[in-house]
């Protein structure tokens, strides 16, 4: 079944015109979580990032969505679409968002996420990624999150952003851990990001 999914891409500006190329995402939901992890492997091991990894392999429906094996061991991950939508799905969503409510609202679909895994075995760590340009995550966003998910209690041992820019490009974030420990939300309260693409 086909999985919806919104607009992300990228805008191309030249002296001649100014282009927009979709990033064209599979069918099902199962193809989609495959396209995400291959690029957040691909990414994150061509950046400075603190490890690197070995291999994945998707998991059976009803289960964590991968097994992963990195320098430091095996790990599970559970993928998580950043996805704030109504009745209408994708396409009322508006393009601005307050920051500090997009960030709360995030993190309480990752507490509901945390409270129904619990404690396993093995490290499981959570990927969040977005299928439409409105809900990629502001510098802000990032950083408010970092607090708020060292101060929450959560069962995750790492938490990543992953945000495409095109078919095959992207960068990831590690939300956590993360040595963000202050954050002044009243100083941000209306701040309002406008995600154009």
């Amino acid at each position: 079944m086909k999985k919806p999914t919104g607009t992300s891409g990228f805008m191309r500006i030249s002296p001649k015109d100014i282009s927009f190329k979709k990033t064209i995402f599979p069918d099902s939901k199962e193809e989609i979580e495959v396209f995400i992890m291959e690029r957040f492997v691909e990414n994150t091991n061509n950046q400075d990032a603190p490890f690197k990894f070995i291999s994945f392999v998707q998991n059976e429906q009803n289960d964590f969505d991968f097994s992963v094996e990195t320098i430091f061991g095996k790990n599970d991950i559970d993928l998580m679409e950043i996805a704030i939508l109504d009745k209408n799905g994708y396409s009322l969503v508006n393009n601005q968002c307050n920051d500090i409510e997009f960030s709360r609202s995030i993190l309480k679909k990752i507490k509901s996420k945390s409270v129904k895994y619990g404690n396993k075995k093995l490290p499981l760590s959570l990927l969040l990624y977005a299928t439409d340009f409105k809900f990629n995550l502001s510098e802000l966003v990032i950083q408010h999150l970092q607090y708020l998910l060292n101060k929450e209690g959560h069962c995750f041992k790492m938490i990543f952003f992953f945000s495409l820019l095109d078919n095959k490009n992207g960068y990831s974030r590690l939300l956590f851990p993360s040595d963000i420990n202050e954050f002044d939300e009243n100083r941000y309260r209306n701040n309002i990001t406008i995600n154009l693409s």
